[in-house]
């Protein structure tokens, strides 16, 4: 299942640093083609509400039409599963900036994609892993015990895992994926202090799987 910040390019902040940014159809060509067609991918309907362009919109639903991308809701849910969903989402409330009584009022959100997604997939139980970049989103998966969130259950699949996978089997050509990595990950301050230059990246993660 995929989370807004590797679905919705529109979603990412304006970047000043060392990398210069790049439009839609990079993105598509670079990361979101090879995705879909990669990994049989879910989204949850509030992610595609957060969809501000039209070419993104565009696009999303005409990977829905051709079966590529699965858009789930949680007026599908019954019974029991539809309570356990409402308890996960409030319990995610408390560590997030989501707010449901804001959603019930009808007010735009903050993480009310990531949130209805997590509860979702945790509630109903299947096997798919939750795509994202999003520190708080790994966080609230890596201490789903500790901070008893409800995730236990919900594999964690990182975007970089998702690079190094496509750089292996080379379904992407290694130049697009260095910049795509370095656009994300490796730009501003901040990134370069968090995380290695590519080479280095590919060097841990060989180390990493073996």
């Amino acid at each position: 299942m995929l989370d807004a910040c590797v679905l919705i390019h529109s979603r990412k902040r304006d970047r000043h640093g060392l990398h210069p940014d790049f439009g839609f159809e990079t993105f598509k060509e670079i990361w979101l083609e090879p995705l879909l067609s990669a990994f049989n991918c879910h989204v949850h309907e509030a992610v595609v509400e957060e969809v501000t362009t039209q070419e993104e919109a565009d696009f999303i639903k005409e990977k829905k039409a051709k079966q590529r991308l699965r858009i789930v809701s949680d007026s599908t849910l019954q019974g029991h599963v539809t309570s356990l969903r409402d308890t996960i989402e409030n319990t995610l409330s408390r560590f997030t900036k989501y707010d449901p009584s804001l959603v019930l009022n009808g007010h735009r959100v903050n993480d009310k994609g990531e949130v209805k997604s997590l509860s979702h997939l945790a509630a109903t139980g299947e096997d798919i892993a939750f795509l994202t970049k999003d520190t708080e989103a790994i966080n609230l998966i890596e201490n789903a015990a500790e901070w008893e969130t409800g995730l236990d259950n919900v594999m964690l699949l990182e975007d970089k895992d998702v690079l190094y996978h496509f750089k292996k089997e080379g379904i992407v050509a290694e130049v697009d994926l260095c910049r795509y990595y370095e656009y994300l990950h490796h730009n501003v301050q901040k990134e370069r202090e968090d995380n290695p230059p590519w080479n280095e990246f590919l060097e841990a993660m060989d180390n990493l799987y073996g």
